[in-house]
């Protein structure tokens, strides 16, 4: 991720902590550093970490700082469609949510860790007394799905098509055409979009990744405006998707504004 694309309240936050210094890396998070449900980033500088995290519908972000001596132990831990920072300090455990797809962009950090506790020792530098923190013991339980992502969206975009008890044959097309006429994953769309509800697919999707979220959100608002509107209704579930998988305001409402003016086609016949 780019330094530039960090919130600013987060930019100015670091530009009181460490002005005119630029980050070894930079990542956004799917969830707090608490483990608990929300947006984050992580900023590695030269000599620390500062982790940024906000619950959902919270305005303020939490703060931690931690100087890579700190740090007791730092690694990725991989599952099947995630990635964690599994990390240590202070005798408190982090496992921090993040797209596997951004890996290489934390691993400045990794390095930077790793030569700075091998060329420091215990006794040369005493640890700090660190900041009170909520207590973390353990990320909570991730929910095991039962359907692929691909599924997933098939199944959502059913959803949405038909959010006005009829489906268009643009938006019968335009599922098709997503999956390339793939009948094996229509077919468990389908199966799956008769007997489960819209919720429930939501909480499929829930444990995807950052890019993962993103690609889903766009193709949801762009089979809702496929058929020339894009109703209030379908607003409202595309936004209950959003807030699911971690996704803010800004990144559901700069989806939309491209695709609205993507669909606009009519702009091109005005004289």
């Amino acid at each position: 991720m780019n330094f530039l694309f960090l919130p600013d309240k987060v930019k100015k936050e670091l530009g009181t902590q460490t002005p005119d210094k630029q980050p070894l890396a930079v990542l956004r998070t799917s969830a707090c550093f608490d483990g608990s449900p929300g947006e984050g980033y992580i900023i590695a500088m030269e000599d620390r970490t500062f982790l940024f995290s906000r619950s959902i519908g919270e305005d303020n972000y939490r703060k931690l700082e931690i100087p890579y001596p700190e740090i007791s132990s730092l690694s990725i831990k991989k599952e099947k469609f995630e990635s964690f920072i599994d990390m240590a300090s202070g005798g408190t455990k982090y496992l921090i949510k993040f797209s596997g797809f951004e890996e290489k962009d934390i691993m400045p950090m990794l390095e930077k860790w790793s030569s700075v506790t091998q060329n420091t020792s215990p006794e040369k530098t005493p640890p700090k007394q660190p900041e009170p923190i909520p207590s973390v013991q353990e990320a909570p339980p991730l929910r095991t799905p039962t359907i692929s992502p691909p599924v997933g969206l098939a199944a959502a975009l059913m959803f949405l098509a038909t959010a006005d008890n009829k489906i268009a044959q643009c938006e019968d097309d335009y599922i098709r055409k997503t999956f390339c006429d793939n009948d094996e994953i229509l077919k468990a769309g389908l199966e799956y979009y008769k007997s489960h509800s819209y919720d429930e697919v939501i909480a499929e999707l829930s444990g995807l990744d950052h890019q993962q979220a993103l690609c889903v959100l766009a193709n949801m608002t762009e089979l809702s405006m496929s058929d020339g509107t894009f109703s209030s209704r379908q607003q409202k579930m595309i936004w209950k998707f959003a807030q699911a998988v971690n996704l803010t305001h800004d990144e559901y409402q700069t989806v939309k504004d491209v695709l609205l003016l993507k669909n606009q086609l009519v702009v091109l016949y005005n004289k």
